[in-house]
């Protein structure tokens, strides 16, 4: 790219006090017409002065520092939006000479994305890879590996809750990424139907019931409610499926 398309391009990436520096650089250079024959030097000179801005080494080890120290997963993070971030701050820690050892990536991840998480995370015995080519039963000993029983779990809450509510208009997959629902999107703006016209086929409030009576509304919760019911009373429903043995080498 040509310095003189540079420049354009810089201003258009420039707001607020660093726009203010751009412009008094090339208002300096109105009248001499360095910044048509010489675009390189007009660009260095602004450079040069905007670099002023950037944070000194000390800033940054510190920043780092503290966004590490307070990162945490809440209740409204995926998976997949933890560790991104995850990712990312130990990328800086490790650019800022701060780097840290797998087993410690491994224990700061189960500090971090909570207690009932971690606790779930550290019962999880599987058939994992032995590192010599072979696999062995064991628990989760790296970060990636306990990652990954997280967005397992995470993906059948979110095929449950799509099982619960089919009007949901977010994806299981979707919501994994970090997507959020509206409050009422994919929902009828009326009144929620009636239990008692539900369960029964008639309603003792009659036309004074604040509760929806309409045929659809009626006929759709009632095909939610028996989704519900089948779970609750088949617990085998509701377990995850075996997963299949691979052979320990000997």
């Amino acid at each position: 790219m040509a310095y003189a398309e540079r420049l354009v391009c810089l201003k258009a990436c420039l707001k607020g006090t660093r726009r203010m520096v751009y412009d008094n650089v090339v208002k300096a250079h109105e009248n001499d017409g360095l910044k048509e024959s010489h675009p390189e030097q007009v660009y260095k000179e602004i450079k040069d002065a905007l670099m002023r801005f950037s944070e000194t080494a000390m800033e940054r080890t510190v920043r780092v520092r503290a966004e590490w120290k307070h990162f945490c997963k809440d209740r409204h993070m995926s998976a997949l939006e933890f560790e991104t971030k995850f990712i990312k701050l130990t990328a800086q820690l490790e650019r800022t000479g701060m780097p840290i050892t797998d087993k410690e990536k491994h224990m700061c991840y189960l500090e971090k994305v909570g207690h009932p998480h971690s606790e779930m995370i550290r019962m999880d015995r599987r058939q994992r890879s032995d590192r010599s080519g072979g696999s062995i039963e064991r628990l989760a000993e790296t970060w990636e590996e306990a990652h990954a029983v997280l967005v397992e779990v995470e993906a059948v809450k979110a095929g449950t809750r799509m099982l619960l509510d089919p009007n949901n208009n977010v994806s299981a997959s979707q919501e994994r990424a970090g997507w959020r629902s509206e409050p009422n999107a994919g929902r009828s703006q009326g009144p929620p139907a009636c239990n008692q016209m539900r369960d029964h086929g008639k309603c003792s409030y009659g036309d004074k019931c604040r509760f929806s009576h309409d045929p659809k509304v009626i006929a759709g919760a009632k095909k939610t409610a028996g989704k519900l019911w089948k779970i609750i009373r088949d617990p085998m429903s509701r377990r995850m499926p075996e997963r299949k043995e691979m052979p320990i080498r000997t």
